[in-house]
């Protein structure tokens, strides 16, 4: 997670949010010969509860419903070809 902004009093959500990055490698790996595919989604700041709690010195650069077509798209026949992938959601 290396360039992804960190926050006081968040360690145990980062640390998490790292380790789903390299699960989700793993079992990208594991399911490719039955044909599943395993991505993650790790965006950035969202306009959410959790953020405004953080006590974050940035505005949140997405909302819910971007993060929710990322989502939409990986479910997708579109995006059959990608497996393993951590894909970073940080516009700002």
């Amino acid at each position: 997670m290396a360039g992804t902004e960190k926050f006081p009093r968040m360690a145990a959500y980062v640390a998490a949010k790292s380790g789903l990055a390299g699960l989700t490698e793993a079992l990208a790996v594991e399911g490719r010969p039955m044909g599943i595919r395993v991505n993650a989604v790790s965006p950035g700041s969202i306009a959410t509860p959790m953020l405004a709690l953080s006590g974050a010195p940035r505005e949140p650069a997405l909302r819910p419903e971007d993060v929710a077509r990322m989502v939409a798209w990986l479910a997708s026949p579109e995006s059959a070809p990608l497996s393993g992938a951590n894909l970073r959601l940080d516009p700002g």
